[in-house]
């Protein structure tokens, strides 16, 4: 049974308890992997080649900007053509431990993602979004609400 509240949200009624309704608009741009780059594996982020429009790199290292979305596809190679999840609920590749809530940056130059942490991080730190579940090992999946193209303001 569908039951709608007072702003027009919909949510799932079962066994007379409420459940929200899940939602997962996404939004995907294709991007070529700039020749020369090493592969991008599935889940991992890519930065924008400032120099050639349509065209994505892997990250310079940690706080990397200019964040171009999340890799859909099972892997990039150079010079092919990838799609990458610019909005939405998004899985991505962690590098270290990560807990619901955290602000999530670029890691490394795999373009695999930790949390903010607590210290200051300098001007134009790509923010990639905010986990919505939690995982402990690194090369593991957490989903991620991205928030493509926030970036850390002096």
């Amino acid at each position: 049974m569908r039951e709608t509240n007072a702003s027009g949200e919909g949510a799932i009624k079962r066994g007379g308890e409420r459940e929200m309704a899940e939602m997962n608009e996404l939004l995907v741009a294709t991007y070529a992997l700039k020749a020369g780059e090493e592969p991008l594996e599935q889940c991992c982020v890519a930065v924008l080649d400032t120099e050639t429009e349509g065209q994505v790199k892997r990250p310079g290292g940690e706080g990397a900007g200019n964040v171009a979305g999340a890799l859909r596809d099972a892997a990039l190679t150079e010079g092919r053509t990838g799609s990458f999840q610019v909005a939405g609920i998004a899985k991505v590749k962690i590098a270290e431990a990560v807990e619901i809530g955290d602000t999530l940056i670029v890691a490394d130059v795999q373009g695999r993602v930790k949390p903010k942490g607590e210290g200051e991080l300098a001007a134009g730190t790509g923010i990639v979004g905010r986990a919505i579940s939690s995982a402990n090992t690194a090369g593991s999946l957490v989903k991620c609400i991205l928030c493509i193209p926030g970036e850390i303001n002096a």
